[in-house]
């Protein structure tokens, strides 16, 4: 017996030297048979299935080449903002009695419309450069609450229009420049 077991030993990794491994899976003997899994019916009688506790699973590997030559991208990178900022504010309040009047601003500063009356307005801001079909693409309205208000940021460049939208032929504008 003790001689068996080294012929056995030998012939069984000379089999797997000779066979080498798939590109995708490692060779393991099949176990069992089909009727292991189901059961069958024999005429020695009923051979119940089984159910298999080794699973076979395949091993994939990638090859990924590592570049030869690093490259560096310039990436800009904004400069930091301060915990705390100054923000300026101009407060504009709307009221029947009272014609809106042009107001001059600086970018970044917050503008808040006030209704200083006892029933909701709605305030209409466009581009003042535009007309038509493109100023009205661009409108933008919002109702205002009795006295209450509305507060937005302007952070760019330009000229815009503002009204009420119940009274539209009384137009001021808002420039906001450098």
């Amino acid at each position: 017996m003790r001689r068996q077991i080294p012929i056995w030993l030998l012939v069984g990794v000379l089999t797997l030297m000779l066979r080498g491994t798939a590109s995708a899976q490692i060779w393991v003997p099949m176990r069992g048979s089909p009727t292991d899994y189901s059961g069958v019916l024999t005429p020695f009688g009923y051979r119940s299935g089984w159910i298999p506790t080794d699973w076979i699973l395949p091993q994939v590997s990638y090859h990924y080449e590592v570049p030869s030559q690093v490259v560096y991208m310039p990436v800009a990178v904004p400069a930091p903002r301060p915990a705390v900022e100054l923000v300026r504010t101009v407060t504009v309040t709307l009221q029947s009695s009272v014609p809106v009047a042009d107001v001059h601003v600086q970018p970044g500063t917050v503008i808040t419309w006030t209704n200083g009356e006892n029933e909701p307005r709605t305030l209409v801001l466009e581009p003042a450069d535009l007309s038509g079909a493109a100023a009205q693409a661009k409108r933008q309205s919002g109702a205002i609450p009795s006295n209450a208000g509305v507060s937005l940021a302007f952070n760019q460049a330009g000229v815009y229009r503002y009204y009420l939208q119940n009274k539209p032929e009384e137009q001021a504008r808002l420039v906001v420049s450098p």
